[in-house]
């Protein structure tokens, strides 16, 4: 498609926070900032091109084509995508390939949020366990050696046979 001015915008789950995840060949003049957002999405789906080229005063002017990215009624972003060649305008042709790209995208970024929020839960459950072991270490050698150390001192040597005595040293 030789497109040569490109951004992907998310939205945070569950906020109205953006971020910018990749931009392409936009001037520094141009940049999308994330509180355009509303504005953009607004202006999603419909072709934004020739009518006012170059229009500074609407956000993102250089993006000719703004399309969602939804998977099922979530709302993950927008993808912009501006200049290109073969005269510069998208076929009916071209925003329907783009818009499957852009669903395929919208998928790829839950499934790299849901990849994420895995990996923080496992890091997580690692942290517990160990703090878990710890705990259980720390109390077996504070509390229960030193009531079985004290058992044997409280032992006389009459009643400390061998097998109790290898009985004893098997449970330490």
């Amino acid at each position: 498609l030789s497109i040569h001015q490109a951004a992907l915008v998310a939205i945070q789950p569950g906020s109205s926070t953006t971020e910018i995840l990749f931009e392409m060949g936009i001037p520094r003049n141009q940049a999308c900032e994330p509180e355009h957002y509303l504005a953009l999405k607004q202006a999603a789906g419909r072709w934004r091109g020739s009518e006012h080229p170059g229009d500074l005063h609407e956000p993102c002017p250089w993006a000719h084509l703004i399309l969602p990215l939804n998977l099922q009624d979530q709302e993950i972003g927008l993808l912009l995508l501006g200049r290109r060649d073969l005269g510069g305008s998208y076929s009916q042709a071209d925003i329907s390939a783009l818009q499957a790209l852009a669903d395929q995208t919208a998928l790829a970024l839950v499934n790299i949020r849901q990849a994420e929020q895995l990996h923080a839960l496992y890091q997580h459950d690692v942290l517990n366990q160990e703090a878990m072991q710890l705990h259980l270490a720390r109390e077996l050698h504070d509390q229960v050696l030193n009531q079985l150390a004290a058992l044997a001192n409280q032992l006389d040597d009459q009643r400390f046979t061998p097998e109790l005595q290898s009985a004893y040293q098997q449970t330490v």
